[in-house]
């Protein structure tokens, strides 16, 4: 999951977003208005199916870095092996320094109140209507309904 990695790398073409249905509600946004700001947070949670590049989603701060997708791979391992020549002990206290700070910015109450609110969206009757349409018509069909597609 994007909003809980230390470092993102993404493929300049990669689709970053929401879901094509909505299936829960609230993990995401709080968390991700943390990282990309509220507005850009609201615009995500509510364009169902909506998708930014890899390359939009450095723009936003959402990932460290876009590249290539041929080069995706070698561009993780080169970043892994820098990180891998920084002491151990020395990278945790780095890394609980780093999460400490994110959690006074309110990220993992943000985090915990997602989860709350993705609870409560599962006894929605929104919800069940929209399991519903799955079941009786598929997927693909349900997507297509309530996208307007």
């Amino acid at each position: 999951m994007l909003v809980t990695s230390d470092i993102t790398i993404a493929a300049e073409d990669a689709r970053i977003g929401q879901p094509a249905l909505e299936l829960g509600g609230g993990l995401l946004s709080p968390t991700w208005q943390l990282l990309v700001g509220p507005k850009r947070a609201k615009e995500m949670s509510f364009t169902i199916g909506g998708w930014i590049s890899g390359k939009e989603a450095v723009e936003w701060g959402l990932v460290n870095r876009a590249v290539p997708a041929a080069e995706l791979e070698e561009t993780v391992l080169r970043m892994a092996r820098k990180f891998a020549r920084i002491h151990p002990e020395l990278l945790r206290i780095n890394k609980l320094s780093n999460t400490r700070v994110a959690a006074l910015r309110g990220f993992r109450t943000a985090f915990l109140q997602g989860a709350e609110w993705v609870a409560m969206s599962d006894f929605a009757p929104a919800l069940a209507e929209i399991r519903q349409l799955v079941q009786e018509k598929g997927m693909k069909a349900a997507i297509a309904e309530l996208s307007g597609e």
